[in-house]
Order: C-alpha cells, then sequence, then structure tokens
C-alpha cells in the first residue's frame, strides 16, 4: 500500500494526533534526504512510488455536531459551521504547544472527530536541509534534481485563506489554517533565514522592528546586560553568533565586532529564553515589503486552526479595501506603508513596487490605518 492510499487514521486525544503528525513528517523527510543522498552518490533517481513518500503529513478535523452548538468568546478553535476542515503540517514538534492549545477545546467542546494522514502535497526537496549547504556536492546541477524531486513552485505558495480569497467549493473540504505547510516551509525555512541571518527556531515571542542602527547598538548593550544578570539565557547576532553569561567581556567585544550583520538584508538579533518569551530585534532598513510583510506573519505557527482571529466565514463578504489582513504594525506616519501607492479599491497586495514604497506614494494615496484593523491585526506578540 503506498503512502498516497493510505487511510486517515483517528485519534481520541490531540496529543495522539499530533505525535502521528510527527512520525509521518519524520518518515517523509528521512526518505527525501535519503533518496536525495543516493541521487547524488550513484545517480539514481526515486522511483515513482518511493516519490509518493514525499508528502506534507494533513490534519483533519470533522464537525457534525448534534443538538445545540457550542457558544464561546475565543476567537480561535471554534467551528464557523458544521463540515470537514483540512491543512498539510510541517515541523509539527516545533509547533506541537500551539496545536494542543488549537485542538484541546476543538475536541473537547464540539466532540469534533480529529484524522491524521498522508496529504498530497509534495515536500519540496531544499525545504528538508536546514543550511542548504547539504545541496553543493558533487556536480549534481538544480535542473537535473528539478527532474526527479519536488520543487519549490510560488504558484502553489499563497495567502488566499488569510486574504479572503479562497473559494470554497461544494463538497469540497474546508481550510483548516491560515497557512499550509508549504507557506510556512518557504518562510520560515528559506525566506527568513535568508533575510535576517538567523535560524527560525531562534526568533522569540515579542518582535521589535527598527530600521536605525542606533537602536540595533543600544539593544546590543542591553542585552548583554539582562544576559550577565541572568535574566535571559543568550543574546544571538546574526549569523547564529551567541554571547552567554560565560562570555568573557573582551571574547563577547570581538563576537559583536566580527558579526556578519552587513551579510543579511534585514539582520536579526535576540535575547532568549528557554520558552522562547525573550525578545527579537529585527532591523528591516529598507528592504523589500514582500520579504518584510509576507514572510514575517509565518512566525505564527504552522496551524492557525479555524481563523486565529479573523473569522473565515465572513472574509469573503467583505470588500478588499476593507478586509483584516495578517500584516501586523502602524508605521510612523499612521498610515500602512504597504499599500502606499494602491488606490482605495485596488486589493491589499497591489501597489507594493519598489518606486510606491520608495516614494511613499505620495500625499493622495495614503490611506490611514483603520482602528479597528489596528486592534485586531496588530498584537505585539507573535
Amino acid at each position: 500500500m503506498t503512502a498516497k492510499s493510505q487511510p486517515h487514521m483517528a485519534f481520541a486525544r490531540p496529543e495522539d494526533a499530533i505525535d502521528a503528525l510527527q512520525a509521518l513528517y519524520a518518515e517523509a523527510v528521512a526518505s527525501l534526504r535519503a533518496a536525495l543522498d543516493r541521487y547524488f552518490d550513484t545517480g539514481v533517481p526515486p522511483s515513482r512510488e518511493e516519490r509518493t513518500r514525499y508528502r506534507y503529513p494533513q490534519l483533519r478535523v470533522t464537525y457534525l455536531p448534534e443538538g445545540v452548538q457550542p457558544t464561546n468568546r475565543r476567537a480561535f478553535a471554534k467551528f464557523p459551521t458544521a463540515g470537514t476542515y483540512t491543512s498539510t503540517v510541517t515541523q509539527p514538534e516545533a509547533f506541537r504547544a500551539y496545536l494542543l492549545e488549537q485542538l484541546r477545546p476543538l475536541m473537547s467542546e464540539y466532540h469534533a472527530k480529529v484524522e491524521v494522514g498522508m496529504g498530497t502535497q509534495e515536500i519540496p526537496y531544499p525545504y528538508v536541509f536546514e543550511r542548504g549547504d547539504e545541496l553543493g556536492r558533487g556536480t549534481v546541477t538544480a535542473a537535473e534534481l528539478a527532474r526527479f524531486f519536488p520543487v519549490p513552485l510560488l504558484a502553489s505558495v499563497g495567502d488566499e485563506v488569510a486574504d479572503g480569497l479562497f473559494q470554497i467549493e461544494d463538497g469540497a473540504p474546508r481550510p483548516l489554517a491560515l497557512f499550509d505547510a508549504v507557506r510556512v516551509d518557504y518562510s520560515l525555512l528559506r525566506r527568513l533565514v535568508h533575510y535576517t541571518g538567523t535560524d527560525w527556531r531562534d526568533v522569540q515571542s515579542w518582535i521589535l522592528l527598527t530600521n536605525y542602527h542606533r537602536y540595533v547598538d543600544q539593544f546590543i548593550r542591553w542585552g548583554l546586560e539582562a544576559v550577565r544578570s541572568g535574566s535571559y539565557e543568550r543574546l544571538l547576532l546574526p549569523g547564529s553568533e551567541a554571547i552567554t553569561a560565560q562570555t568573557g567581556e573582551a571574547e563577547a567585544d570581538a563576537i559583536i565586532a566580527h558579526a556578519p550583520w552587513h551579510r543579511y538584508q534585514m539582520p536579526a538579533y535576540h535575547v532568549t529564553t528557554p520558552d522562547r518569551q525573550g525578545v527579537t530585534l529585527v532591523n528591516i532598513g529598507v528592504g523589500p515589503s514582500n520579504a518584510k510583510k509576507h514572510h514575517r506573519p509565518s512566525r505564527r505557527p504552522a496551524a492557525a486552526l479555524l481563523a486565529d482571529g479573523r473569522p473565515l466565514r465572513r472574509l469573503a463578504a467583505i470588500p478588499a479595501h476593507r478586509r483584516l489582513c495578517p500584516r501586523s504594525w502602524l508605521s510612523a506616519a499612521g498610515s500602512d506603508p504597504g499599500r502606499a501607492g494602491a488606490d482605495r479599491h485596488s486589493d491589499p497586495g497591489a501597489g507594493r513596487g519598489a518606486t510606491s514604497i520608495a516614494g511613499g506614494g505620495g500625499p493622495r494615496h495614503r490611506r490611514p490605518w483603520r482602528v479597528v484593523e489596528a486592534a485586531l491585526c496588530a498584537p505585539a506578540r507573535w
């Protein structure tokens, strides 16, 4: 029986469901890496049957209410309507606590049926390597790898659900999460690392954005004091350079002086705690808007189950220029920089070219950020 034909398995406890997600994901990654290693060493490509193993696990939640539907004031983990909801999941071990927080009320309050199985989304081969250096072996080219292994496709990376553009077909499952596994992998494992010079696991729950280097200097000074006082665990610099309480003063100065921050467009600095409740500072500079706005939101865990603060049931009925969006901050001028250059009736994704951003779009194009959007879409904590 191939991975594609294996049925989904139901679980009575959310912990068991996440264990199954972890096992399926680990198996898929191990199979893909083994096939890549074999191809590098012998040139033998995977068979069609082998390739069916390189897929993300899928989480499926079914709600068929009997009697009165439960009510609560949460903005997440509740059903807008009866039906089946699905999403692929990546890195389930890293997001275990978050998935448990979401699944527990769905199962205990709504008595939802939770199933786990292999999805149909293939894992692109670059996403199974942490740094990407492993791909530079021998004379194998990217074009050769693309013939036999799944590759990243921008066409499969979208924000249709979060932007309220997802079309639900009759009889088809509804989306369980704002971002599927491919979208999360694209942002976390590649874009975030590429732009910030940081392992995505090091990003803390509290995030500060700046575009002045003097604030970086102040943050580093504060971070050194916080680490030496024992309040925080480590100070991490771009390139994963680490300073701890045991690091000598001269050594710390040398690490800071030689940190390769200039190699990255938006270098990130972290003052960490074991439970990731520390602070991250990102020097966004004047980098491209799509890097700052489209990849940072996926610091949220892989499965923002059932809307996570943005109810799916009404998004499609809201005009594009009034729709709440997951990009969450206010500019110093009181306007949304990502919408500069776009008129009030255009899609939120329009008008984000380099010229319109650099020039600010002009006064005629600036539209104040709505208070309700700031309240719902601009949390200080991720």
